[in-house]
């Protein structure tokens, strides 16, 4: 059996999600149209609450294991951002292992170490996001991360804070000529809107491992961005705090079109 890279994810609270048939609908809907589905070198399995992402063919160099594990971190990023603001979230652990999927007659096959690996995993992380483990983590070359235990790492799937925090040159808030109009600006209404929900929600009225979830997803930012954090705290994750005379019209309707 060939070792691959496998993105596992996991959709959390899916049955109470599946009590609203809109809402299953609309989830599936967003799982549908996934840049993952798209990209040659990967297959996507859907089943129930679970998505699962390999590589077809394994890595024959560092190059082309770099390639794959930096795919299959965006495509994580890429659901977390179809997520946010539907207060529907997942845990995804990405692998390296050994994993098989082929199809018989009547019956779609995938097994193997890695998806065992990723599956008793998942079940002991109290967090929401991304995990990669160790040999993954070797690989990682663009997104951020912080260890979480002697095997996983925590990824830092919401990458525009870091856009934020690299504008911060004398703290919030900021002028708005240093801000200027780049790319992932547009974006930073989607991390307000993010962490404001993780914020209520690790405060909301749920059960305790419910709670938790939020509480270390919330903590793990709150480490590598305090500063923004507790800013946006201070001032209700008001987007227009962030800089009082930048116009941010255009990027709130951008945001708001999005989802409407």
């Amino acid at each position: 059996m060939d070792k691959r890279y496998l993105l596992y994810i996991d959709i959390l609270g899916f049955s109470e999600l599946i009590k609203s048939e809109e809402r299953t609908r609309y989830l599936y809907k967003k799982i549908d149209s996934l840049n993952a589905h798209k990209h040659s070198v990967f297959q996507t399995i859907v089943f129930s609450d679970t998505i699962l992402v390999y590589n077809k063919k394994p890595a024959q160099n560092k190059k082309e294991a770099e390639y794959i594990v930096w795919y299959a971190t965006e495509f994580a990023e890429d659901l977390h951002f179809r997520l946010v603001g539907e207060n529907i979230y997942f845990r995804a652990m990405l692998t390296f292992g050994e994993f098989d999927h082929y199809h018989l007659e009547n019956t779609e096959c995938f097994f193997g170490q890695a998806l065992v690996d990723a599956y008793n995993s998942e079940k002991h992380i109290p967090s929401t996001g991304l995990f990669m483990d160790n040999e993954c983590q070797k690989l990682n070359r663009y997104f951020k991360t912080r260890e979480f235990d002697n095997n996983w790492h925590f990824v830092y799937l919401e990458r525009n804070l870091q856009y934020l925090k690299d504008m911060m040159y004398s703290g919030l808030p900021i002028r708005p000529e240093v801000i200027g109009d780049g790319e992932g600006l547009a974006h930073i209404v989607w991390a307000l809107k993010y962490l404001q929900d993780i914020n209520r929600n690790m405060r909301n009225d749920y059960p305790p491992k419910v709670r938790v979830k939020y509480l270390t997803t919330w903590d793990f930012y709150h480490r590598e961005y305090p500063e923004i954090l507790d800013y946006l705290l201070e001032n209700d994750f008001c987007l227009k705090s962030i800089s009082p005379k930048y116009d941010w019209t255009e990027k709130q309707s951008h945001y708001d079109n999005y989802y409407g």
